[in-house]
């Protein structure tokens, strides 16, 4: 009996041992396939993180979710999956928080209902407590007072403490307005990344999105806050459809709609002077023709040397590499770089002895940058800028005549002109019906259409702007992009297809349609335009275009058109400066996420 129950209790400890092996087995394989909630996939990496970035710009408000994994905890170095899942509602939150503050609440909390639905539907529970949330204002925020903008960052600070309280929440990290230089920066850097400059990349394009050459779909959804309250619940299909037209539609208050995977147009498509559009930033070997890395090495200035010019609804700015053979003492006397006051642990020094010369470090690179940001440039904010001095020209003629002319706007379209003192960025102009009362404080504007009067009157307000000059002049091997507006009136005004990768423009492109919109009236310019774009394309158009095309002309100082990369894609990855965000706050916290893991695990084996 002795020797059978011997026998039994080695048998059940032989099992016991088994089992334990076996539970080690798996739990080490399940270690080393991180899942990937964006698809069920599952992607090599022993941790899958998340992280939130909110974009809070001048006409509407976009959360990304993005993926990462830690690399290495020595380094801090991180991989960010792309594209991120990403949800968009409008109209600016300043707007919102205007009217917050005037009394009316609801339409606040409808606005961030929405944002929380999407944000708690796809961050687990069980992840929150290490799910970053990173708050950027931009343009928008930049126009409101000291007092005022600090005022709303700390009310939504507070209300972030209180109803996202799930979620790692850094005091220091939380909330943030953007100047404009690290706006401008932070689309460098994205764009930098996602055409894959960095060695090694920080990106991993999922695999599931790839094509041959490596493009990306990317997903997202557009929601309007017209109708806040049930927004989100009913038009919210927000990673259904990859490449819904987010540039076609430049942010317009479609409600959500999924617009039809016809985005995947050939970039050879793109039916008009476009210059060989079809190489559209793909990994040619051209170093003239593609708005990607080419696979050579990346010490010659014709490599890597890129700029972007940024044109939003509030702010305009550039941010050019500085070529190799421009890089004098000054530059690259790293003694002249000094980070800024109550920054002192960012990325991004300046050069005190250039204001417009800035170093950022990143992966152990040293980047030297031109960078300039115009607070009032933006094309939303231009235009109020030229409605404002329209205005007082005509008081100083006439102050009494309600009716005055606009040389910018369409033949015979006349439109309110009120609100021009808010801080908030609104799209729409309302029309005259003709019959409505005016306002005391208001006056009707009538457009002329006069193209050569308008180029007139807009180069005056560029003249008051005070663009400075570049360090050095634009050559060829400098690959220009234009994002935001420049690619927004290209695909509705210029009606070119929109490929989801950059597209080969020339500067002159503008202009030459301004010459065949600018005398015709609304109905008119719907016949030329793309179908699809919104009304507010049709009554600004005119404006819009002789904008664009005279700001490239004084910012880049040229006489002669130019070519330059028009896009808000690359490799049919939307374009968004979150991703910058990420790469530079998420290394400064690896310590912190690795330390909250360890307390969570500690106490889930507790219980």
């Amino acid at each position: 009996m002795k020797n059978g129950r011997l026998i039994n209790k080695q048998a059940i400890e032989l099992i016991l041992g088994l089992y334990v092996l076996l539970m080690f087995l798996f739990v080490n394989i399940n270690y080393c396939y991180g899942k990937n909630i964006n698809k069920d996939e599952y992607v090599k990496g022993a941790d899958i993180y998340k992280a939130i970035v909110i974009d809070a710009g001048s006409t509407g408000t976009r959360i990304h979710i993005y993926n990462y994994h830690i690399v290495d905890d020595e380094q801090s170095n991180i991989k960010i999956y792309i594209p991120s899942i990403n949800y968009r509602t409008t109209p600016g939150l300043v707007y919102i928080l205007n009217r917050y503050f005037s009394g009316e609440e609801e339409e606040f909390h409808n606005y961030f209902k929405n944002i929380k639905s999407f944000i708690y539907d796809n961050v687990e529970e069980q992840k929150r407590f290490n799910t970053i949330i990173l708050f950027r204002a931009s343009g928008g925020f930049r126009l409101l007072s000291i007092n005022e903008s600090d005022k709303y960052m700390n009310f939504l600070k507070n209300y972030f403490f209180t109803h996202f309280n799930e979620f790692l929440l850094i005091d220091d990290l939380l909330v943030n307005v953007l100047s404009g230089k690290e706006e401008a920066i932070l689309s460098f850097v994205s764009i930098y990344a996602l055409l894959q400059n960095f060695n090694p990349s920080p990106l991993i394009f999922l695999d599931s999105y790839k094509s041959d050459n490596n493009k990306i779909d990317d997903k997202k959804n557009e929601v309007s806050n017209n109708d806040n309250k049930d927004n989100y619940n009913n038009k919210g299909n927000y990673n259904n459809n990859s490449n819904n037209n987010d540039s076609n539609n430049n942010d317009s208050n479609n409600n959500g709609s999924n617009n039809n995977d016809s985005n995947n147009n050939d970039s050879n498509n793109n039916g008009s002077n476009n210059n060989d559009s079809n190489n559209n930033g793909s990994n040619n070997n051209d170093s003239n023709n593609n708005g990607s890395n080419n696979n050579d090495s990346n010490n010659n200035d014709s490599d890597n040397t890129i700029g972007v010019l940024e044109l939003g609804g509030a702010t305009a700015q550039i941010v050019i590499k500085v070529p190799l053979s421009k890089m004098n003492d000054d530059i690259v006397n790293l003694f002249n770089y000094q980070h800024k006051e109550k920054k002192k642990n960012s990325i991004i020094e300046e050069n005190y002895k250039n204001k417009n010369i800035v170093k950022i470090n990143l992966f152990k690179e040293d980047i030297f940058l031109y960078c300039k940001s115009y607070l009032v440039l933006g094309r939303q904010n231009a235009m109020k800028t030229y409605l404002h001095y329209i205005l007082h020209k005509h008081k100083e003629i006439d102050e009494n005549n309600k009716f005055i002319q606009m040389a910018c706007f369409p033949k015979n379209f006349k439109f309110h002109i009120n609100n021009l003192y808010k801080t908030s960025i609104e799209e729409d102009l309302l029309e005259y019906d003709g019959n409505s009362k005016i306002k005391d404080d208001e006056y009707i504007g009538v457009g002329i259409g006069n193209i050569n009067m308008c180029r007139q009157e807009i180069q005056t307000i560029l003249d008051y702007a005070q663009i400075d000059d570049l360090p050095f002049k634009i050559k060829k091997f400098i690959k220009l992009y234009g994002i935001e507006n420049f690619h927004h009136f290209a695909v509705d005004i210029l009606n070119i297809a929109e490929s989801f990768n950059p597209i080969f423009l020339n500067t002159n492109m503008y202009l030459e349609k301004a010459q065949e919109v600018c005398p015709l009236t609304i109905e008119e310019i719907r016949k030329v335009v793309r179908p699809e774009s919104n009304i507010e394309k049709a009554q600004t158009s005119c404006f819009g275009l002789i904008f664009l095309y005279e700001f490239m002309r004084y910012i880049l100082k040229i006489d002669k058109s130019i070519l330059f990369y028009s896009t808000n894609y690359i490799n049919k990855t939307s374009i968004t400066w979150t991703i910058a965000v990420l790469l530079m706050e998420i290394p400064k916290i690896v310590n912190l996420i690795r330390k909250n893991e360890k307390i969570k695990s500690f106490h889930s084996d507790e219980l």
